[in-house]
């Protein structure tokens, strides 16, 4: 992204905080640090970032803010709530149950068919769901919370799997 474009943003962003008061020595450096961490991201995508961080926070953005907008916004899945996982899992398990093992796989989202792997669909199929509810909530939130802060980081997200979230089934010991 050109500094131009970034300056440009940057406007927007005051504008949108008018009590905010920056000096040109400020701006200077939030410009800085903003090419230096946001430079390499498509303008659409910054742009798409900004304007909804600027539309949802009432404080001037941070970094780490539009950080999270961005990842919100390149990874869709990672917008699936515990309780909206769950919900599509006992769905399947009323649906399907042990006898269509794959159809009700094949009808959950990557993500939570991964996370029903690591947790068992027999497991879920035989236990009583509203007694799983609480861990399945748990093991979602902790992996979640790793991806956001590995995303936020830098690091590499995609080496994170559901052996790196504690298992909170009852009795399950490693």
């Amino acid at each position: 992204m050109k500094p131009s474009e970034m300056q440009e943003y940057l406007d927007l962003a005051l504008a949108a905080h008018p009590y905010v008061k920056k000096t040109d020595d400020e701006k200077m450096m939030i410009l800085r640090v903003w090419l230096g961490v946001f430079g390499e991201y498509d303008t659409e995508l910054f742009n798409k970032a900004l304007n909804n961080v600027i539309k949802t926070n009432r404080f001037f953005p941070a970094v780490s803010v539009i950080t999270g907008e961005i990842v919100k916004l390149t990874n869709p899945d990672s917008l699936i709530s515990s309780s909206e996982s769950f919900d599509m899992v006992s769905r399947a398990v009323q649906l399907y149950g042990l006898t269509y093992t794959e159809i009700a796989m094949e009808s959950l989202p990557v993500v939570v068919r991964d996370a029903v792997r690591a947790f068992g669909w027999h497991e879920l199929c035989r236990g009583d769901l509203k007694f799983l509810r609480n861990s399945w909530c748990k093991a979602w939130d902790a992996k979640a919370s790793k991806e956001e802060y590995l995303s936020i980081t830098g690091g590499d997200k995609t080496k994170l799997t559901w052996l790196d979230v504690p298992d909170l089934r009852i009795g399950v010991k490693k």
